[in-house]
């Protein structure tokens, strides 16, 4: 199971049992607009690109 999929999978059970809604960051290296909307889509509520610099 992928991230998205595993996104999916506690956006379903947070439905099934009425269960607030746990915040989800995606971490990827991809930049491509397709792939970030794929994951909004599936669920996420945000996302940090690879190379993560913390300052």
């Amino acid at each position: 199971m992928d991230g998205l999929a595993a996104t999916e999978a506690i956006r379903a059970w947070e439905q099934e049992q009425m269960a607030a809604l746990l915040p989800i960051v995606a971490l990827t290296a991809s930049v491509f607009v397709e792939d970030i909307d794929k994951c909004y889509q599936s669920g996420v509520d945000d996302y940090v690109a690879k190379p993560f610099r913390k300052s």
